[in-house]
């Protein structure tokens, strides 16, 4: 799974913990440095990073039947868990290339 967490968090992190230089606005460019997503470009997402990252191709009967229940029960359909909204329901991202797993070790040395 790739998910990077909440920007609240970080920020919280910064001004309540004393933490200088973890705030959002401080760690975002690593993210996007980092990130190599096949799927999704723009403001929220890195392209050429050395962390594979892309959908499941082909999610399984159980996960798909999961998410839609969840829509069913009301919450929204979200595709990109590190875009703009974190919250509702969907099939998260993986730290993939090729459909290998692209951990740290592989995308980095």
């Amino acid at each position: 799974v790739y998910t990077r967490g909440h920007e609240t968090d970080y920020d919280r992190w910064a001004s309540e913990e004393g933490a200088d230089g973890w705030a959002f606005k401080d760690v975002r460019k690593y993210f996007l440095r980092s990130e190599g997503n096949s799927i999704f470009s723009g403001s929220l997402h890195g392209t050429d990073g050395p962390l594979g990252v892309s959908n499941i191709p082909d999610p399984n009967v159980v996960s798909r039947a999961f998410v839609q229940s969840c829509q069913e029960y009301g919450l929204p359909y979200n595709p990109d868990f590190n875009g703009a909204k974190q919250e509702g329901t969907g099939i998260y991202q993986t730290t993939t290339r090729n459909a290998r797993r692209c951990s740290a070790a592989v995308g980095y040395l």
